[in-house]
């Protein structure tokens, strides 16, 4: 067997899956709808599949690739880390554990 041709290797395909809590309903729906619109690049074999519970942000990847899996769950948290920078600025301190209507 040759170790180095991927048609020899049964491959199965990993996965991530990472729970986000927010303080509010209202914060989850904020960074939901902030990160839903980015969409894996065509040429990646890596899905991402976005979808809110309460106040937790679910985020689940799939890949073919390991290599590819950890590049788009690494640039997904580079995207939450910067909504979630944005919401702390510009969220005013009381409203941040207020729950408002979902608006997805």
């Amino acid at each position: 067997m040759d170790i180095s041709s991927k048609d020899s290797l049964n491959c199965s395909p990993v996965s991530a899956e990472l729970h986000i809590p927010f303080p509010s309903a209202h914060l989850a729906t904020v960074a939901y709808n902030s990160l839903r619109v980015d969409k894996e690049p065509k040429r990646s074999t890596t899905t991402k599949v976005l979808s809110l519970e309460a106040n937790i942000l679910k985020a689940s990847f799939t890949s073919g690739d390991t290599r590819q899996l950890r590049t788009a769950v690494n640039s997904f948290l580079d995207l939450l880390i910067l909504v979630s920078k944005a919401i702390d600025e510009f969220t005013p301190p009381d409203f941040k554990t207020k729950e408002c209507p979902l608006m997805i």
